[in-house]
C-alpha cells in the first residue's frame, strides 16, 4: 500500500510497540515493511536529494555520476542552472552558470564558463573559461580553452580547433579515438563536411574544406550540380550575381563557348546571332561567311581566314593585323600592289628589294648606341642630299637617353648573333644582367653586381691583356694556362673551391686526402720528382715562411714560427754571435716567437763549407750563432741531453763516438743497462771492444 511519509510513521508507532508483553506479531511487522517499500519515493516528498553521485541543489543545478561537479564544497563556489550527467561531468566548474554536460567528462575542464554544452564523452572538455560552446559528439571542440560560441556537430567534430578560436562551426564524423588526437593534434589528415565562420562580420561556410579564405560566404572543394537536369538556376531575375569568374568554359547543352588563353579569344562552338546591334571595340573574327545588310563599319579591323573581295576602296582607322605570326603574306608574285605609300617600314625578317633608293643614308658615326631608353638621338642617323654624312655629328661626350625600364625589366639586353651550317644552329649572345643580390653581402656596389654574359669566351690579342680589380664566380673560379703542342693535356693553374685553393691540373681530383686551405697537387701523370719551389733571383737574399697565430695582437708581437733560409746575415747580433769573417754562413733556421719580436728559440742547419752543422739555442736574435761543431747546443740555463730507452725489454741507451768510419771500429761507447744497473764504458780498436 502506498502511504505518505506521516502515515507511515503513525502504523509503526501503533503497531510496533515496545514487545515485552509480546503483541507484536509477525503480521504487522511484515505489513509495514510491505508499506514502506511500496512508499519509497513519497519519503523525499518535499526535500532536495542528496547521495554520493547524485544530488539537486537548490541554485536548480543538478548533478548525476562520480565526480560530477566535484567542487560543491570549495569556498566561494557558486554553480546555478547547471546539468551534470556522466563521470567526471563538469568536473572543474567553480562559478559557471547554465553549463549542460552529459557524458563521460563532458566539459570537465571548464571553471568560468557560462552557457556551455556538451553532449558525447569527453564533448567540450578542453575548454577552461570558454562560454557558449556546444559540443555534439564526443571529442567534439577538444582542442578548444578559452574561446567562446563555437558549434561542432559530429563524432570529432572539430576537435583540432585552435585553443583560442571562437564563433566556430564544423559539422563532421571523424573515426577517432583519445590515443588518435594525442598523437594528431591538429586534425592534419581529417577535413570536415562543413567549416563555418560563425562571427557576424564575416559570416562564411565551407564544404569539404580545411580552411577558409577571406572573401567568399561560401567555400566548396568539388563539383555543384542541381538535384535533377534543368530545374534549377544561379541567382534570379530579381536576384542576379554581379560577376562571374570562370578559368576558360562555359557549356550548354548543344555547344559552349572557350576562352583560349593563348591568344586572348573567345571561341563559340557553334553560330552566334545578334538580334540587335552587334559592336566590337577591336577584332571581328569569322572563320567563314559573314553577311551584312547594311555597312560594315570598324574602327579596329577586320579579320578573314578565306579571301574576301572588296569593289571599292578600303579605309579603315586602326591597324590591319594578319591572325598569326609569319603566315600571312601582303599580295602576291602574281598580284602584286603597285605602290605602297607609307611613313616608316619595320622589318624583323629579311628585307629584299630588286632596287632601292635611299634619299639619305644612315650611318652609325655615334659612339654610344642607347638599349631600351628613350628621347632623340640626333646622331644616330647620317647623310642627306649633299653627302653620305651629312646629318652626321657625332658629340665629344654622349649622354645616356632617358631610361623607362627597370633593372629587371632590361634583363637580358644585349646582343644576339646566330649561324648555322650543315647539320647544326648556334646562338651566341652577349647579354645584361640584373644586379645579382646573391653577392650583395660581398659587393655593396650596385655597379659590381651588375654584369653582362655571353654563353662564349672572351680572348685577347696574345699581348693583350685584361684589368680588373676583382675575379669572382659562385662555387667555384679558375685561372689556367695551356700548352698549344700539347693538346691532349689538361690545363694547368689555381683552381678556387668551396673556400680552398688548388694549385694543379684541372683534371686531378680536388677531393686528396688531407686536403687543406691551400693545396699544390702534384699531376696524376707524373711519377717523378713534384717540386714546389720559392727562390730569389740574387744572392744575399733571406727567404722566410712564417706560420703565426693571434696575428692581430695590439703590441705587435709574434707567436708562432719561421722557416728561413738565411744567406745575409746581416741581423741584429745576440750577446755570443759567433759568425767569423769570411765564414759561409748560409744555412737553414727554424724560429720560434712566443709574445715576442724577436726569436725565442731556434734550430740552425749549415748549408756546406763549415765545421758545425746544426745547432740549437734560446738565445734573443740566436738565427744568427752559428753552430761550431756537428752538434752544437747553446742555452741560457741548463744544457741536459737525455736518451731514453724507453720500454721493459732487456735494451740499452748510450752514447757511441766513433772516427774514421761510420761503424763501431775505432771510438768509444758509453751505455747504460737497467737490468744491471751499470753504466760501462768501451773502447774499440780496430773493432776489438773493450770494457
Amino acid at each position: 500500500m502506498i502511504l505518505p511519509k506521516a502515515s507511515l510513521v503513525r502504523n509503526i508507532l501503533a503497531e510496533i510497540k515496545d514487545n515485552s508483553t509480546g503483541n507484536i506479531s509477525p503480521l504487522d511487522v511484515r505489513q509495514n515493511l510491505l508499506n514502506i517499500i511500496d512508499s519509497v519515493h513519497r519519503l523525499t516528498e518535499g526535500h532536495d536529494l542528496k547521495a554520493k553521485n547524485f544530488e539537486t541543489l537548490s541554485t536548480r543545478s543538478t548533478r548525476v555520476g562520480d565526480r560530477a561537479i566535484k567542487n560543491l564544497d570549495l569556498s566561494g563556489y557558486v554553480t546555478v542552472d547547471n546539468t551534470a550527467v556522466g563521470f567526471e561531468a563538469l568536473r572543474e566548474n567553480y562559478s559557471g552558470e547554465r553549463n549542460v554536460s552529459l557524458g563521460t567528462l563532458a566539459v570537465c575542464c571548464n571553471i568560468h564558463g557560462d552557457d556551455n554544452v556538451g553532449l558525447g564523452t569527453h564533448a567540450v572538455a578542453g575548454t577552461t573559461t570558454g562560454s557558449a560552446n556546444i559540443g555534439i559528439g564526443s571529442y567534439t571542440l577538444n582542442n578548444n580553452k578559452t574561446g567562446d560560441f563555437n558549434i561542432a556537430i559530429g563524432h570529432g567534430a572539430g576537435y583540432y580547433i585552435g585553443k583560442d578560436d571562437s564563433y566556430k562551426f564544423y559539422l563532421g564524423q571523424h573515426p577517432i579515438n583519445a590515443d588518435y588526437i594525442c598523437a594528431n593534434t591538429d586534425g592534419s589528415a581529417l577535413t570536415p563536411l562543413l567549416i563555418g565562420d560563425l562571427n557576424e562580420s564575416s559570416l562564411r561556410l565551407g564544404v569539404g574544406v580545411k580552411a577558409l579564405r577571406v572573401g567568399a560566404a561560401l567555400q566548396v572543394n568539388g563539383n555543384i550540380e542541381p538535384h535533377g537536369n534543368s530545374v534549377s538556376d544561379i541567382g534570379s531575375s530579381s536576384y542576379r550575381f554581379r560577376t562571374g569568374y570562370f578559368h576558360e568554359r562555359l557549356d550548354f547543352t548543344h555547344g559552349d563557348i572557350f576562352y583560349h588563353n593563348s591568344n586572348n579569344r573567345f571561341q563559340f562552338s557553334n553560330g552566334v546571332y545578334a538580334s540587335g546591334h552587334l559592336t566590337t571595340e577591336k577584332t571581328a573574327t569569322v572563320g567563314e561567311t559573314m553577311s551584312v545588310g547594311g555597312m560594315l563599319t570598324a574602327s579596329s579591323g577586320v579579320t578573314a581566314n578565306k579571301v574576301s573581295h572588296f569593289n571599292a576602296n578600303v579605309r579603315n582607322s586602326a591597324d590591319i593585323i594578319p591572325v598569326s605570326q609569319h603566315v600571312s603574306n601582303l599580295g602576291s608574285l602574281s598580284n602584286q600592289f603597285f605602290n605602297i605609300y607609307t611613313h616608316n617600314i619595320k622589318v624583323n625578317g629579311i628585307g629584299q628589294f630588286t632596287k632601292f633608293e635611299a634619299l639619305s643614308t644612315s650611318h652609325f658615326f655615334n659612339k654610344v648606341i642607347n638599349l631600351a631608353s628613350s628621347g632623340i638621338n640626333q646622331h644616330l642617323d647620317g647623310g642627306d642630299a649633299s653627302g653620305e654624312h651629312g646629318n652626321s655629328a657625332p658629340s665629344d661626350s654622349e649622354e645616356f637617353a632617358d631610361p623607362y625600364l627597370t633593372d629587371e625589366e632590361i634583363n637580358g639586353a644585349g646582343l644576339k648573333v646566330s649561324s648555322s651550317g650543315t647539320g647544326y644552329t648556334r646562338n651566341y649572345s652577349f647579354l645584361f644582367r640584373s644586379p645579382d643580390s646573391a653577392i650583395s653581402s660581398f659587393e655593396d656596389n650596385i655597379y659590381n653586381r651588375t654584369y653582362w654574359e655571353s654563353n662564349i669566351g672572351l680572348r685577347t690579342a696574345p699581348e693583350g691583356n685584361v684589368h680588373t680589380g676583382k675575379v669572382i664566380n659562385r662555387d667555384t673560379v679558375g685561372i689556367y694556362a695551356y700548352d698549344t703542342q700539347k693538346p691532349l693535356d689538361k690545363h694547368v693553374g689555381m683552381t678556387i673551391s668551396s673556400g680552398k685553393v688548388y694549385f694543379g691540373k684541372t683534371a686531378d681530383s680536388l677531393l686528396a686526402n688531407g686536403i687543406g686551405d691551400i693545396n699544390f697537387i702534384n699531376d696524376t701523370n707524373n711519377s717523378g720528382e713534384y717540386i714546389v719551389h720559392t727562390t730569389a733571383q740574387k744572392d744575399d737574399v733571406n727567404i722566410t715562411h712564417r706560420l703565426t697565430a693571434n696575428s692581430s695582437k695590439a703590441d705587435g708581437t709574434l707567436n708562432g714560427f719561421d722557416l728561413s733560409y738565411i744567406s745575409d746575415s746581416d741581423l741584429t747580433k745576440p750577446e755570443f754571435f759567433n759568425e767569423k769573417a769570411g765564414q759561409y754562413a748560409n744555412r737553414f733556421v727554424i724560429k720560434s716567437y712566443h709574445n715576442s719580436s724577436v726569436p725565442k728559440r731556434t734550430f740552425t742547419f749549415m748549408q756546406d763549407a763549415t765545421d758545425g752543422i746544426v745547432g740549437f739555442s734560446n738565445f734573443d736574435n740566436s738565427e744568427n750563432m752559428i753552430p761550431d761543431t756537428a752538434l752544437n747546443i747553446r742555452t741560457t740555463g741548463d744544457a741536459l741531453i737525455r736518451t731514453t730507452a724507453e720500454n721493459l725489454s732487456n735494451t740499452k741507451a748510450g752514447l757511441q763516438i766513433f772516427a774514421r768510419e761510420n761503424c763501431d771500429k775505432y771510438g768509444a761507447e758509453l751505455t747504460y743497462t737497467p737490468q744491471k744497473d751499470r753504466l760501462v764504458l768501451f773502447l774499440y780498436n780496430n773493432s776489438i771492444r773493450k770494457a
